[in-house]
């Protein structure tokens, strides 16, 4: 709730079960699939007593809202601590995915993952399909984003001619036109809007994430609000990962009361969009 608050999203409910002697997490699920003040749900879960009323909590609730699940106890070491916290029953890790497929409901790995998540699903964000394009003012961070991609089976999107004629007159000669974008690290707040503006129109891209590291001759904050002007604009989901500390702060603040999505890392951004990619599928 304290990491909400300072990223300006809103929680309608946040429920804790303990052991869920009585209410149990299958009713919760039905409760918040028809709340009308719940546009997501994220699931923080050890194991689980009531399989069948759950799962179809679970089915009832993904085909009207995204939910997003964690689960803690996927190793058989962890599993003995789940016991002795809530005396849940672990189950069979492998078993658990399956279901979640089937139920429809997304899941991820970590707490930092179910956080950026919540980036996207608290800005009210849908993907139309997996094809992500990189803008990176720091040629480092396209890599690890192009590569975190290939982990999760999100593509990187092939640009059309269109594209490939505007990011040639815009950018420098040595600088990189394919996917990721290398807008390099001398850019100026307009380019990396002209870069992102003409991967936002090309219709083989369903998303985008702009990156930027402190640089000298880039200002920051300007930055931000032309990013930000961008995403207002299109209803293709634009995200940003501002890399930095104090230099970066106001920048990540405009982001942030512009409600374009922040990530603190390429990966945790790469891994929001993927979710979003499989609540669509």
């Amino acid at each position: 709730v304290d990491w909400a608050r300072q990223r300006e999203l809103g929680f309608s409910a946040v429920v804790s079960l303990g052991a869920a002697v009585d209410v149990d997490l299958g009713e919760v699920l039905d409760y918040l699939a028809l709340d009308p003040h719940t546009d997501a749900i994220l699931l923080y879960a050890e194991g689980f007593a009531r399989g069948r009323k759950l799962m179809s909590g679970l089915r009832a609730a993904a085909r009207m809202k995204p939910v997003i699940v964690v689960k803690a106890g996927r190793q058989q070491s962890a599993a003995r601590a789940v016991t002795s916290h809530t005396g849940a029953l672990a189950g069979n890790d492998l078993v658990f995915d399956a279901a979640l497929r089937r139920a429809g409901a997304v899941r991820v790995q970590t707490l930092e993952q179910l956080f950026s998540t919540a980036e996207l699903l608290g800005r009210r964000l849908q993907v139309d399909g997996p094809r992500l394009a990189i803008v990176t003012a720091a040629g480092g961070l396209g890599v690890l984003a192009a590569d975190r991609a290939a982990d999760l089976g999100v593509e990187l999107a092939r640009f059309g001619p269109a594209t490939e004629a505007a990011l040639a007159r815009l950018l420098p000669a040595h600088a990189a036109r394919s996917n990721p974008v290398d807008v390099l690290g001398d850019a100026s707040s307009q380019r990396i809007a002209g870069a992102l503006d003409a991967c936002l129109a090309d219709a083989g891209v369903d998303g985008v994430l702009v990156m930027l590291t402190p640089q000298a001759m880039t200002n920051p904050l300007d930055a931000a609000k032309r990013v930000a002007e961008a995403s207002s604009a299109t209803h293709k989901p634009v995200l940003a990962c501002f890399l930095g500390g104090g230099h970066m702060q106001a920048a990540q603040f405009a982001l942030t009361h512009a409600h374009v999505p922040q990530f603190d890392s390429p990966e945790a951004a790469v891994e929001a969009f993927a979710a979003l990619v499989a609540h669509g599928r």
